[in-house]
This record gives structure tokens, C-alpha cells and sequence, in this order.
């Protein structure tokens, strides 16, 4: 199994995410491609994942991410934004997490249609609209896309232990 693919409850958690309503207003969250399909959803996010070596707690954080903002921004989550609004939730996903984090110039190369003048736009707004709190209880993360949740919950409460938290 590819250690970089997305799971099908994955793609379909951010495909019941999007509105089917079209905006009414354009910004620069708004990008030509207006999503249909489910492969239509996982294709770009695949390349994605494959070409930067994200694993697939990344995009659950990057779900995560969207469900925030989703619940209290004024930014939609719409046709005509969830490309945008998933590859910089995965973006930031991929920079809270990793240990050596790719610039702007190698996410711009893994990101279709987005300069890195752009990347850096967005991300500022989506960061905004999470009010800068990028941390993601491991229980917020869908326990049904892991089949090793439990190991998960045991090193937190290890963690937790060892911390005194």
C-alpha cells in the first residue's frame, strides 16, 4: 500500500464539506475549477500528497482545519474554493507537523495554478481565520480513517503521563 495515498473516507469527508452552492462573490479563494466529482476531489489532493510525502494524518489535520474554518470564518467552503482552501490546509497541515518544512517555491510546484505570492495570501487568511491556533486534538481527528487510532491514544496518554497534563 502506498504510504502517501489518501483513504476513501478521507476524499469523501472533504467532498461532504463543500457547498453545491456557487458564490456569489469572487475572492482569491476562488479558482477556475468548480469540483463535480469525488475524483475530481482526490486527484489534485493525491498528486499533492504524493509529491510532498505526506502521510495521511496530514490530511486529517487538514480536514480538521477546514471544519474549523468552515464553522466560523467568513470564508466558504464552496465549488468554487475547496481546491484553494484544501491545499492550503494541507500546506499548513504539512508545515505543523514536519520536522523539515518545504518553502514556498516547493509547495508552489505541488500546488496546480498557485504562485507562491499567492500560497503566501492565502495562507495568512486561512491562519487568520483559525484565529493562528493550528493545534489539533488527536480526538478531533476522524477515528474512522485509522486503523491504528488506538496506538495513537496510547502514545498521547503516555505523553500525557509523562508531561503531568
Amino acid at each position: 500500500m502506498n504510504p502517501f495515498a489518501c483513504t476513501k473516507q478521507q476524499i469523501q469527508s472533504i467532498y461532504k464539506l463543500i457547498d453545491r452552492k456557487t458564490s456569489q462573490h469572487t475572492s482569491q479563494w476562488t479558482s477556475v475549477a468548480q469540483c463535480v466529482t469525488l475524483e475530481e476531489v482526490q486527484k489534485p489532493i493525491q498528486v499533492f500528497m504524493t509529491r510532498t510525502q505526506s502521510t495521511t494524518e496530514k490530511l486529517d489535520i487538514a480536514i480538521e482545519y477546514i471544519r474549523q474554518i468552515k464553522s466560523g470564518s467568513k470564508i466558504e467552503f464552496t465549488q468554487g474554493t475547496w481546491y484553494r482552501m484544501t491545499m492550503v490546509a494541507l500546506m499548513l497541515a504539512c508545515k505543523m507537523t514536519d520536522d523539515i518544512v518545504l518553502a514556498f517555491e516547493d509547495f508552489a510546484q505541488c500546488i496546480k495554478g498557485m504562485s507562491c505570492q499567492l500560497l503566501q495570501l492565502l495562507e495568512k487568511e486561512f491562519l487568520e481565520s483559525l484565529q493562528f491556533n493550528c493545534f489539533v486534538e488527536l480526538s478531533a481527528i476522524s477515528v474512522e480513517t485509522h486503523e491504528d487510532y488506538d496506538e495513537y491514544d496510547q502514545m498521547d496518554k503516555e505523553l500525557r503521563d509523562i508531561l503531568n497534563l
